[in-house]
């Protein structure tokens, strides 16, 4: 029917936009004319500029874009990781797995082959 073709359409749609945020790395961004150290930041990756953390123990400057979870940001990453952040990357995690098990039922719905395989005992 339309209304199911439309609404895999959508969901599909969708799930390219949660994948598009799921990867992006500028859900933060700071603004060149203040001359930050920190460039961007999104829930899996952060960017600095000649950054140095003063609570950290020796001389580190961090410079360039690295995974929050790798290893080069060990040191800072419980400043760098709050509890919400860390419950927005489950939460992401979980709408990325729900939405892919959905569209895998939305195509399944689309060619027919639940109601092919419940015809077939009739």
């Amino acid at each position: 029917s339309k209304v199911l073709f439309n609404s895999c359409v959508t969901g599909f749609v969708g799930g390219i936009l949660l994948l598009i945020a799921f990867c992006s790395p500028y859900w933060l961004q700071s603004w060149s004319a203040t001359n930050s150290p920190f460039l961007n930041m999104g829930i899996w990756e952060v960017c600095f500029f000649r950054f140095r953390f003063p609570r950290v123990q020796f001389d580190v400057l961090f410079t360039g874009c690295n995974a929050i979870w790798g290893n080069t940001y060990r040191e800072i990453r419980e400043w760098l990781l709050p509890t919400w952040l860390m419950f927005v990357q489950f939460i992401m995690c979980v709408c990325f797995l729900i939405s892919f098990v959905s569209q895998i039922f939305d195509v399944s719905l689309l060619l027919r082959w639940p109601f092919e395989r419940v015809l077939r005992f009739e």
